[in-house]
Formats: C-alpha cells, structure tokens, sequence
C-alpha cells in the first residue's frame, strides 16, 4: 500500500531528473558549437600557440575574457572545456604571456588613449570599451577564429553564451554587431578585413545608426579611427622633420 502511494511521487522525481539531465545536455549544445569540444585536451596561452589550420578551418575555441583593451580588442584565457577555466589575475604583469591578444572582426571602434604619450582619444571611444567589458568582460565567449593579422592578433568573431537570464534569453550577442548597433564602432574596410558572411548585415546596422545619429554619428564632424591614425602618423612625421 505505502508504495502504491510513493509511485506517483516517485514518477515525479523521475520525470524531474529526466528533464534536468536533458536541460543539461541541450545547455552543453547550446553554449559552444561541437567544433570548441574536438580538442579539449589542448591549451593555448597566446595566439602564437594556435596552429595554422585553426585559422584555416575557422575553428571556434572559448575562454574568458581577462582584459577589454579598447571596443574592438580583447584578452582571453583559453578554457579547454567550458568548465576548465584557468584562474587569472588580471592586475598581474604577466598577463600577455598567458592571454590570447583578440581583434574582433568587421569594425573599427574610435581610437582610446593607452598611454600618456598617446594622443587623446577619440569621442566615444571609452564608451566602446564600456560597452565591450559590460558585454564580456569576466565571461566566457566563444571565439571563431578568422585569421591571424599582422600584429599576431586572431581576428575573430567573439559571442557571448547562451543563457536564460539574458534577454532575449538563449540568443547569442556578437560583439562586433552589439557595438555597431549603438554606433560605437564603424565598419573596418581596411586591409585583411573579415566579415564571417556579415558584412551586408554591419552595412545595414551601421546605415541604421547613423540616420539614428548614434554614438560617433551623432557628431557633424566625425573622423574614422582610420583617418584619426592616418593624420596622427602625419603629424609624428612632421615632427621628426
């Protein structure tokens, strides 16, 4: 008679677990493409570590973002699993030995002054960097891997995971289409430049952008990071003379 009574309960627990171990699954499937599980015993420190043909074959690998240099660069420490995350302190002066030097695809944010001797930066440009370490800063990303540039850079597509608590919930955010959408990085033209197939798409956010005049659009006087550096090399030359 006692388990006649139990069976409904246990059923529940059953059904319960059962829908727990499949949430489980579909959130492994969901949060990294099968590609960034093909090498999990592998550990990349800097983007000098990465083979070629990760770059050839545009694998996606995941880390945690360690450090947002400006709106459009970041530093991430490669995770072999989406739970193996290496600990890094930020603050340390070792950093760059150990972090992936990340330039992400298709957009040009406003330049940011790095150091004193740098020129001031370009409006707009901390609110990129803003924008950027609010987007990843201290997360996990997926990172799909474009090309390498000639900085030793990976240029790459770097998304947010899915998760429930983000609205929309279970949507991916590119951080070169987030930052585009608030007018807070232009479409980069220059050479090399990658767009993953995206390109019509950051045209079309960028267009939108600016009739909204948003961000760098808002100003009637608005220089690209392109044109800023080009005058700003002009200008170190001029002096040497």
């Amino acid at each position: 008679m006692m388990i006649l009574k139990m069976r409904p309960l246990l059923t529940l627990f059953v059904s319960i677990f059962i829908l727990l171990l499949s949430f489980f699954t579909l959130s492994n499937a969901l949060f990294f493409p099968q590609s960034a599980f093909s090498n999990l015993h592998v550990k990349f420190d800097t983007v000098a570590d990465i083979p070629k043909d990760y770059f050839q074959q545009q694998k996606t690998i995941f880390g945690e973002v360690a450090r947002v240099i400006d709106g459009d660069t970041i530093r991430i420490a490669h995770c072999r699993s989406r739970f193996s995350c290496p600990k890094i302190d930020i603050n340390q002066k070792k950093i760059f030995d150990k972090t992936m030097s990340i330039r992400i695809y298709g957009v040009d944010a406003p330049e940011l002054q790095k150091r004193k001797s740098d020129p001031p930066s370009q409006p707009f440009a901390e609110e990129s960097k803003q924008l950027a370490s609010e987007l990843v800063l201290g997360k996990k990303v997926t990172v799909k891997l474009l090309r390498r540039d000639q900085y030793g850079r990976a240029v790459a597509k770097v998304q947010t995971p899915r998760r429930f608590n983000s609205f929309p919930p279970f949507v991916k955010k590119d951080l070169s289409i987030e930052l585009t959408k608030r007018g807070l990085a232009t479409l980069y033209t220059g050479g090399g430049a990658e767009y993953d197939g995206n390109r019509a798409l950051l045209e079309s956010l960028e267009d939108k952008a600016k009739k909204s005049r948003r961000g760098v659009w808002s100003s009637d006087n608005y220089v690209s990071p392109a044109e800023f550096k080009k005058t700003q090399k002009l200008s170190k030359q001029q002096v040497k003379k």
